[in-house]
Formats: C-alpha cells, structure tokens, sequence
C-alpha cells in the first residue's frame, strides 16, 4: 500500500467525510499504525485544490495546512509563512509603537520636569517675563548708544541743507559723514531686529508650558485664549524687487503719516524723525535691513519715547496703535 493518500481534487472534503473514511480504514483492518503514521495533512495546491496526505505540503508551496489525526480531527494549524509585505508592514508597525512609546516617555519626563521647577503657574509666567527682560535689556542699551549717533545724524544733514541753500558744494568729507552715520544706524536697528525676533519663539515656548501647566493642574483656561505672535506688528517681512519696492513705498507713507515732514531725514532704505520739546524726546525711525540677498528683506519701523526728566518710556496707548498698525498698513 502506498505511504500516503492519493491527492483528492474533486471537492474539498469535511471533517466528517475525513473521518468516515478513517473508520471505514479500521473496520477494513487495517493493520495498528505507529503514532506518527496516523497523522494526516490537509493543504491547498498551487491550483487551489485541496489535498489530503500522510506527509506535510512541499515547502516550496508556501502554503498552510491542518494536521488531522486518523479520524480526521484538526490537531493543529500551521499557517503560511509571512510575505514580504506582511514582513514590512510588521517591521513599520513595531517602528511606529515604539516612536509612540518614545513620545509618551519623552512627555512625561517633561511634564515631570516642567511641575518640578515651576511651584505654580504664576512662576512659570514670570519666568517667561524674565526671559523677554533678557532680551530687551541689551536693545534699551543699543538704542542709548544710538541716541548720539541719531542727533550727529540731525547736525550732519542740517549742515548740508545750509551748503545747498547758499548754493555751495557739499564737501565729500561731510557726505562721507552722513553715510557712515546711517551705516551705524541701519547696523544697530539689525541688531534691534535680531534681538526682537527672538522674543516670538520665547513667547510661543512660555504659552504652550502654561497650556500643559494648566492642563496638568487642572486649572482653567485664560479669558479670552491668549495669542502669540511669533513677529511684531512694527516689523514687516518681504522678498524680490518688486513686493519690496511696493511694500517699502506703502512704508514710507505711513511714516510720513505720523512724523512732520520739516523734521525728516532721508537716506538709502532709510528714515528719521526726531521731535524734542522740553518734555518728551520723540524719535520715529523706517530702516530697510537686509542681511545678505539669500535672505528676506525685513522693513522695520522703530517709534519710541522718552521722558526728558525721568528718562523713562512716555509712549502712549496711541504711539502703540501706531506700532501695531504698521503691518497692516504696509502689506494689505
């Protein structure tokens, strides 16, 4: 008797029809079988007809199959080996939970971090405070420093204002003057420009740890939500010739809007208005900055006051509707 039973390719066959077949094998007398000889394997070909064999499914099929004892019961299952794209879409999926288990690690441990140095959340609003008085420290220190330059600039242009009224020639020394007087201001206002963009990021950095702060203490939401702006109203971005040159005209009417125009000062991608009386000295500034071509073109107006006796701010709720409005006037 052959060592195993012929393919079946007529119709898959049940477990019952297996099984009577078994017993009809031992009411034949058939002789005692060995454990092993007893098992049975149910398997598809590559035609998807099942078979049924003493032996396992060639493994080159790639295939499943059902081990059957010798009435025809399953005994056990053994799927198909995994494709290619299963093996994949195995390795992407144990990738992406272990990103999430790396998140969820990393958020904690910052949540933690973030309770542990802050006592409350008005600590932590204040070290945001902090963190901008730091970098408007160094700007108030270069705008004392600018204080003397802007004023040589305001002599340096009266002096050729009265060369060309008596209809003299301005000497190249004092040309040479006035451009390295605005040279140095156009430099200290890219470094006011560095410095104040720095403050959006902070700002941004302390919302979003007094949003997790409160949510982590369960403590209500402000009224109304608060919102940051990563650039200022006073500072207005831009890039190639043609929005620039737009930009900068629609620019230069809204400084002319709020200065006096007896008291301007003009220059190459930049404008000057200082106003003194024996209260305020009032300066108001429009400077074109470009670091290099590669990078966008930041036109920047600068309007602040101060107090003559106290030396301290005397900018008004109007001066900062005046700030704040520069923007949308210059890129509507």
């Amino acid at each position: 008797m052959s060592s195993h039973f012929t393919s079946i390719h007529s119709a898959p066959r049940s477990r019952m029809t297996v099984a009577l077949l078994g017993l009809c094998f031992l009411a034949a007398g058939w002789p005692e079988r060995s454990e092993a000889q007893k098992q049975m394997y149910r398997w598809v070909d590559e035609q998807g007809e099942v078979q049924y064999t003493d032996h396992p499914p060639p493994a080159q099929l790639g295939q499943g199959h059902t081990r059957l004892n010798e009435v025809g019961v399953r005994t056990e299952t053994i799927p198909p080996p995994p494709t290619e794209d299963e093996l994949r879409q195995a390795k992407e999926q144990e990738r992406l939970q272990a990103e999430t288990a790396r998140r969820i690690a990393q958020q904690k441990a910052a949540d933690q971090a973030l309770l542990q140095t802050y006592r409350t959340l008005d600590d932590l609003l204040l070290a945001g405070k902090g963190r901008i008085a730091a970098i408007e420290t160094p700007i108030q220190a270069r705008r004392e420093v600018m204080r003397p330059e802007q004023e040589r600039l305001v002599t340096l242009h009266a002096e050729k204002a009265a060369l060309e009224r008596a209809g003299k020639a301005v000497p190249a020394s004092l040309a040479d003057s006035i451009a390295q007087s605005e040279k140095r201001l156009r430099e200290s206002y890219t470094f006011i420009l560095e410095q104040t963009l720095k403050k959006g990021p902070v700002r941004q950095e302390f919302a979003q740890s007094a949003e997790r702060y409160r949510l982590l203490k369960k403590l209500p939401a402000p009224t109304p939500p608060e919102t940051v702006d990563l650039v200022p109203n006073d500072l207005v971005s831009c890039q190639g010739a043609e929005q620039c040159g737009q930009y900068w005209q629609q620019a230069m009417n809204y400084f002319r809007a709020h200065s006096d125009p007896k008291d301007e000062i003009a220059g190459p991608g930049f404008l000057m208005s200082l106003r003194k009386d024996e209260r305020e000295d009032r300066r108001l500034a429009l400077a074109w900055i470009q670091n290099s071509a590669a990078e966008p073109v930041y036109l920047y107006f600068d309007l602040n006051c101060r107090d003559r006796l106290t030396a301290k701010s005397c900018s008004t709720e109007q001066d900062q509707r005046i700030r704040d409005g520069f923007r949308a006037a210059v890129a509507r």
